[in-house]
């Protein structure tokens, strides 16, 4: 029991650690899971028809035929128990930043940069992969589809609550009543930058290490013109923050010494 808690506190200690290698298996698991959704198959019956195309006939058949029963045959609570997952992981994206924007002001930019390479975005997928394994991914898309529907219909009720809301305010204007149109009105101007930040995160998660390696294989300036490039620019933020430093020490100090000549100039006139 101990060698294998071992090994596990060693994997998930080298998972933490290796954010590209998830980021890479987050677009496998979605572009697997879209492909079964075009072909209207289970993701291990797509890998089965990869590898025995790929010419790997004992792993193909071992797909098809020999598979744990857990994952090889279709269980719809399972399947739905991932579902759940993926759909609170979308949630807990949208919500936290947010309530972080909200509340200690980070600015929706900040939190832009933090949702579109999270893991969370990723996870997302990996759970999609496996609810549609557990179930068939037309029906997980379907249901996902109807998640997002369920969503948008909640925000257009908040948004016609808001909206009668100021017509009332506006027949009968209330300061109470003006601070929560502003409190819920940013509230709303934040959620919609937000979603559309966290769909895109979404995207990037399933084409985003591509589009890294395609950019990386086609780059054409070399590694070590790049690095140069890059401690002149560090080099030169540096001497700048310096100056910066020292004109702000001298004027504290031109400060200080005027102060003072005025205190003195006032005791010699007393």
């Amino acid at each position: 029991m101990n060698l294998v808690k071992e090994a596990a506190m060693k994997v998930l200690s080298y998972w933490s650690k290796k954010s590209e290698l998830y980021l890479w298996c987050a677009c496998g698991a979605a572009m697997l899971a879209v492909i079964a959704y075009v072909v209207e198959e289970r993701p291990t019956d797509v890998l089965a028809v990869m590898f025995r195309e790929a010419g790997a006939q004992s792993i193909s058949r071992w797909l098809v035929h020999d598979l744990p029963p857990l994952v090889a045959h279709e269980n719809v609570g399972y399947g739905r128990v991932f579902e759940s997952l993926a759909c609170l992981s979308v949630v807990w994206m949208g919500v936290a930043p947010v309530v972080r924007c909200v509340s200690e002001e980070t600015g929706v930019y900040f939190e832009a940069e933090g949702i579109v390479e999270s893991r969370a975005s990723g996870t997302v997928w990996i759970f999609l992969l496996i609810a549609a394994q557990f179930s068939s991914a037309n029906a997980v898309a379907d249901r996902i589809f109807y998640f997002c529907a369920v969503v948008l219909g909640v925000f257009m009720v908040g948004v016609v609550a808001w909206f009668a809301l100021w017509l009332i305010h506006r027949r009968a204007p209330y300061y109470e009543t003006g601070r929560v149109l502003d409190y819920f009105g940013v509230i709303g101007s934040v959620a919609v930058r937000i979603g559309a930040i966290v769909v895109v995160a979404l995207l990037f998660a399933a084409v985003g290490p591509l589009i890294r390696a395609v950019v990386w294989l086609e780059n054409a300036e070399s590694d070590s013109r790049s690095e140069a490039k890059r401690r002149v620019r560090t080099r030169e933020q540096a001497r700048v923050e310096a100056d910066e430093a020292s004109n702000a020490q001298g004027a504290t100090i031109s400060a200080v010494v005027n102060a003072a000549g005025s205190v003195g100039g006032g005791r010699q006139r007393a």
